[in-house]
């Protein structure tokens, strides 16, 4: 769909209109950068929302740790 520097993984519900963003830790997602590159691609962006980290879920510890992540929440206009 996109491309930005960054972005681990993007998850796309077509249903909802929505999509989720998933950052390196070190990296983050402006509502401009993402609302540009989706314009670029014929879409629209309705709603920006960082939701912080996913919630941990309880594991055994990993050796090493896996890197931290930042999550943000769109609504896009335009997805059929």
């Amino acid at each position: 769909m996109i491309s930005l520097p960054g972005v681990e993984k993007v998850e796309i519900d077509f249903a909802k209109k929505s999509a989720v963003v998933t950052m390196k830790a070190d990296m983050a997602l402006t509502e401009d950068s993402i609302r540009k590159a989706l314009k670029d691609k014929g879409y629209g962006l309705d709603t920006f929302k960082s939701t912080g980290t996913p919630a941990a879920e309880p594991k055994k510890p990993v050796d090493p740790p896996p890197p931290a992540v930042k999550v943000y929440r769109l609504t896009v206009s335009g997805m059929t």
